[in-house]
């Protein structure tokens, strides 16, 4: 668990058409995103390094830039930590103007 590590801020965040995406530069192992829920899907897709993915319904399993994208869905916890240093992931995710913002503004 991410308990008292450091959380990983985007390097990039945009919007394009009615999507936003978030691209994470990890340079260290043990950073990521600790247990958190959202009230959205959304879709996260390693390209490089290594990320340990922990969830409510599918326990833990790794992602790498060889696995296929992963849906997170809606109201389900999960946890992202970077297994290597240099890990590089993106999450993507459908914009709703209930409760997300224009990143780029």
């Amino acid at each position: 668990m991410l308990q008292g590590k450091m959380q990983a801020m985007p390097a990039f965040s945009f919007n394009i058409n009615d999507m936003t995406v978030n691209i994470f530069n990890i340079p260290t192992a043990g950073e990521g995103h600790p247990k958190h829920v959202h009230n959205y899907d959304h879709v996260t897709a390693v390209h490089s390094g290594k990320i340990l993915v922990t969830t409510e319904k599918h326990g833990s399993f790794e992602l790498t830039k060889d696995s296929p994208p992963v849906l997170f869905p809606k109201d389900e916890w999960h946890e992202l930590e970077a297994l290597e240093d240099g890990t590089s992931f993106t999450n993507y995710f459908g914009l709703n103007a209930n409760n997300q913002t224009n990143l780029s503004e």
